[in-house]
């Protein structure tokens, strides 16, 4: 019998986690009509839509109606939570575009079945695997987020293959767009298809041409906010200062807050500084600054080490991007291999002790 009691009680006690249920509510997952919502202090409704299959031609080459309406009568309207749970059985698809909730469904989705697993032994235990971080295997990913919430939890790939034979485990897979090479891809494909009959999977992208939809049929799309949950949003993240915001705005509430992430961003700005940004492209840098100066607050940072920034991160940047094939990328490194290759770059620019 397995102790899963500390990783349980890690996850369930995560502040990360903990903050995306408090702060950032994922509601409802809908089809096409729209759905009466209840609106509360933080709640603004993330929706997505069920994405259908393309219909067969019959052999004149017309779309048959009998099909077509088949499909209409196929959609469904869920709460993302309930959608997610009820096809991640069979593997569900959850696809949107960059800070859309995606990442959000999976983190509230964890947080609530590690509760579910405390007080019932029959439910799954969630597991959530970030391909950002792939290296070698799908495998190396379960066991490292598995240990780094239970050190003491016995786990080797013998051990988690029995686990996915067994239908232990519950898999909240994040960012199939963002693994680094065909290779990984393989892996992930054969990985899924090997435990599809026995381990439920759940699975996120941004965009489908970007490592496809690894063949899973059920998939949902992630929906931009209606105009008055941007609104909403805005007034609940900014009660003394939302109206002003908005009057502000006017009509170009829609290019600055289709996903939550852009609103949030929008939002503390204009907390801070008490204008809108003539553009996306100024509220992307200027947020940047803004979290940097606050992530730096307090540090002493010389001016000499700011001038090599830009150049330091360029060259990083351009490592990551060195794979075999031109389709090849990383979009993380593990922290000994950045200061490696920023080392290198500083020792080749004659910078007295780079590794300092």
């Amino acid at each position: 019998m397995i102790n899963w009691t500390g990783y349980l009680e890690s996850l369930c006690d995560d502040n990360k986690y903990v903050h995306w249920q408090q702060h950032y509510t994922v509601t409802d997952v809908v089809g096409r009509q729209p759905v009466e919502q209840k609106a509360s202090s933080w709640q603004f409704d993330l929706m997505v839509q069920t994405m259908q299959r393309a219909k067969k031609e019959s052999r004149e080459g017309q779309v048959a109606k009998e099909e077509s309406r088949e499909g209409r009568e196929k959609t469904e309207r869920l709460g993302v939570l309930e959608g997610l749970q009820k096809y991640a059985q069979e593997h569900v698809l959850l696809v949107g575009r960059p800070g859309s909730g995606k990442s959000t469904a999976l983190a509230r989705l964890l947080l609530e079945e590690a509760k579910r697993a405390r007080k019932d032994q029959q439910v799954k235990i969630p597991v959530l695997v970030e391909l950002r971080y792939y290296q070698n295997s799908v495998l190396d990913l379960i066991q490292t987020f598995i240990q780094r919430h239970d050190p003491n939890l016995d786990v080797d790939d013998e051990k988690l293959k029995s686990w996915l034979r067994q239908g232990c485990l519950l898999l909240l897979v994040d960012g199939v767009n963002e693994l680094p090479s065909e290779e990984a891809r393989r892996d992930l494909l054969k990985f899924r298809q090997d435990n599809q009959k026995t381990t439920p999977m759940i699975f996120t992208t941004r965009d489908l041409g970007v490592g496809g939809d690894l063949y899973i049929t059920k998939k949902l799309e992630m929906q931009p906010l209606t105009e008055t949950q941007m609104q909403q949003f805005v007034k609940n993240y900014l009660p003394e200062q939302g109206e002003q915001m908005l009057r502000q705005l006017g009509d170009r509430l829609r290019e600055f807050g289709e996903t939550p992430l852009l609103l949030m961003m929008l939002c503390s700005l204009f907390q801070k500084t008490h204008n809108i940004p003539p553009s996306l492209g100024i509220v992307f840098r200027q947020f940047t600054q803004f979290c940097e100066n606050q992530r730096l607050e307090g540090v002493f940072v010389t001016d000499e080490s700011r001038r090599w920034w830009q150049r330091m991160l360029q060259n990083l940047a351009l490592q990551m991007t060195q794979g075999k094939e031109k389709t090849e990328l990383q979009v993380a490194l593990p922290k000994d291999e950045a200061q490696e290759i920023l080392t290198a770059f500083l020792d080749a620019q004659k910078y007295h002790q780079p590794r300092n």
